[in-house]
């Protein structure tokens, strides 16, 4: 991974626990630890582990893309776009942050709708990730991973070119349901409609490009 693209993920690792150190003593000795679609807390957890959980979870995302980075297989290798493998990982460590500061607000009895934060997180996140999809090549870890785009490169540049644009959409879709009517809750099944419809196309595409009646593959 380039070197400004870990560093700014660890900066926002290290921004979080600050952020908690901070406020530890003002946290009462259960805070919300998770939520249900209609914007209720339905879990808690011990302030100790609630306040070191989503660190830990950022940090062992960042980990876990340096083990990616350096053990894919050979013609899969993510370093060939480790820049991209970076902003990605930048981009979703980033709303972890965002989650997590939400989160220690909320338990210092803060006002905020965690929903709505998450609905405009994932619009955003969906929107940025969209823009990338389209630069990610053939790998194990990251992307639209069937068994059809794994036997084929073209199939895997044209499906991940099609999720750029469907992802870009959906972001902008979410992040208008939630800005103007408040949820988008209904739109959570409209992404698991966008991922079945691209493991279909990349099995269409395949089909339609290779067929299944030979050993022939275009790497």
């Amino acid at each position: 991974m380039i070197l400004h693209n870990r560093m700014l993920s660890i900066g926002f690792i290290l921004l979080a626990l600050a952020f908690g150190a901070v406020n530890y003593a003002s946290l009462p000795a259960e805070i919300p630890a998770h939520w249900n679609l209609a914007g209720e807390v339905d879990g808690t957890m011990p302030r100790l582990w609630g306040v070191l959980t989503l660190p830990l979870t950022m940090l062992g995302l960042l980990l876990l893309s340096e083990l990616f980075l350096r053990f894919s297989p050979r013609g899969y290798r993510l370093d060939q776009f480790s820049r991209v493998v970076g902003l990605l990982i930048n981009i979703l460590v980033a709303f972890l942050l965002v989650i997590y500061a939400v989160q220690i607000l909320i338990a210092r009895g803060v006002h905020l709708q965690m929903e709505r934060v998450i609905g405009l997180g994932l619009g955003l996140v969906f929107l940025l990730l969209g823009n990338y999809m389209g630069k990610l090549r053939k790998n194990f870890f990251i992307g639209i991973r069937t068994p059809w785009t794994l036997a084929s490169a073209e199939v895997w540049d044209r499906t991940h070119r099609l999720a750029g644009y469907l992802f870009v959409i959906w972001g902008l879709v979410m992040l208008v349901a939630v800005l103007f009517w408040g949820s988008a809750q209904v739109l959570i099944w409209g992404l698991i409609a966008i991922c079945a419809f691209l493991v279909a196309y990349s099995f269409i595409l395949y089909r339609r490009l290779i067929g299944f009646n030979n050993g022939d593959e275009d790497g």
